[in-house]
């Protein structure tokens, strides 16, 4: 039995009629299981739950992914359990996770593991890993001087050469798929595109709940712009200047709510903001049901990344029916673009002028609104599981 899963393709030029199309546009056959087929034993490596991705993207999908696949039937599905690192850097996490993975794999005897952080594990064969790939940044990205960005170029060697022979890939957008084959030179037919999903609670519908947390917050429910990530360290990807300088030229006094773990980011952010006369409330990072609601309540959520993977700020700020001005790096523009305000990346003024747009105009905001609700109706993390164990079965069936 084959059924097309329009949320799992593979990377292709070709959408099959000799031209180039947007790999948007081509659904991979997924074969999917009979209930007489033997089940699969998958090892999740999920080092990332332990160190400082937990709180970032990649801890939501490993959690979310994690919690859908065990509902998969024909699956067994156990998980790695590791102490935080003695170090945040690339090397030190990755190396401490090895021997607990391998113990793990010795005890579970898994018939495919799954790096769900984005990494391989040295010593488990290749040819039975699956690798999920969420942006290429530790070879493409600025290096620091001296013997740490020596240790960095060491590490991306290493990672690259164990990626290359893994059995599969699962790539959270289109643009993560093209820049992994540009980059690693793997080959695109290992490479399966299957979107992140957004959880349940990210509604649009209000729940009694919604003013404490604003309160929580530090907000008002008189309108605020918002912005979520990680504010713990600076990363120029998220071009937190642009949105400063985009802000600034509005002609509006809401207060810009910052979301997110704070650290030294969030205080440089603040005095930036002091500098230009914008009103800041720093939020820190909030659970979901009050993210969720800081979303519902926000006059828009902008996002002025450079780069992004996929943007799952923007995912669930539709879902939970709140407009979005963004660029368009990385994933951002295929996600947002029809549902959503999309600018081109390092363009202040543009972004300014989205953020305008939807303050002013109350019909173009319940526009945007009502296709952001549709375009987030299309991305679930049940739908990503299904997927996900699709591509064990291949791995598996070629191992």
């Amino acid at each position: 039995v084959e059924q097309k899963c329009p949320l799992h393709r593979r990377l292709t030029d070709d959408g099959g009629e000799g031209q180039r199309r947007p790999s948007r546009s081509h659904a991979t056959i997924v074969p999917v299981p009979s209930n007489s087929a033997p089940r699969l034993s998958v090892l999740l490596e999920t080092s990332c739950l332990a160190d400082g991705r937990a709180q970032a993207g990649i801890g939501r999908y490993a959690r979310q992914l994690r919690r859908s696949l065990v509902t998969i039937p024909g699956l067994d599905i156990s998980s790695l359990e590791v102490r935080p690192p003695v170090s945040e850097s690339r090397p030190g996490r990755f190396y401490q996770a090895q021997l607990p993975a391998l113990l793990a794999s010795r005890r579970h005897k898994p018939h495919i593991l799954h790096g769900v952080g984005g990494e391989p594990v040295a010593g488990f064969p290749p040819s039975r890993q699956v690798v999920t790939l969420f942006d290429m940044e530790l070879w493409r990205g600025d290096r620091p001087p001296a013997a740490r960005g020596m240790a960095l170029r060491a590490h991306a060697a290493v990672q690259a050469r164990l990626l290359r022979n893994c059995a599969a890939f699962i790539a959270i957008s289109d643009a993560s798929a093209r820049e992994a084959v540009a980059t690693l030179d793997i080959d695109p037919d290992r490479v399966h595109v299957i979107p992140m999903g957004v959880g349940a609670v990210f509604t649009a519908t209000p729940a009694p709940y919604d003013e404490e947390a604003l309160a929580r917050a530090g907000l008002r429910t008189d309108g605020y712009l918002l912005w979520a990530g990680s504010l713990r360290h600076h990363d120029p990807r998220k071009a937190l200047d642009t949105l400063l300088d985009a802000i600034a030229r509005v002609d509006d006094a809401r207060p810009l709510a910052l979301v997110g773990a704070a650290g030294d980011e969030a205080e440089r952010v603040s005095a930036e903001a002091r500098l230009r006369g914008i009103e800041v409330v720093l939020c820190g990072r909030v659970e979901d049901s009050d993210l969720a609601a800081l979303y519902r309540h926000a006059s828009v959520t902008v996002i002025s990344s450079r780069h992004e993977g996929f943007g799952m700020p923007a995912l669930e700020a539709m879902a939970s029916g709140c407009p979005v001005v963004s660029t368009d790096g990385g994933n951002l523009g295929e996600l947002v673009s029809g549902a959503g305000i999309a600018v081109a990346v390092d363009d202040a003024q543009a972004l300014a002028e989205g953020i305008r747009e939807v303050l002013s105009r109350p019909r173009r905001r319940d526009e945007l609104r009502r296709a952001g609700l549709a375009r987030a109706a299309d991305y679930t993390w049940q739908a990503c599981a299904e997927a996900t164990a699709a591509v064990y079965r291949l791995a598996a069936a070629s191992a």
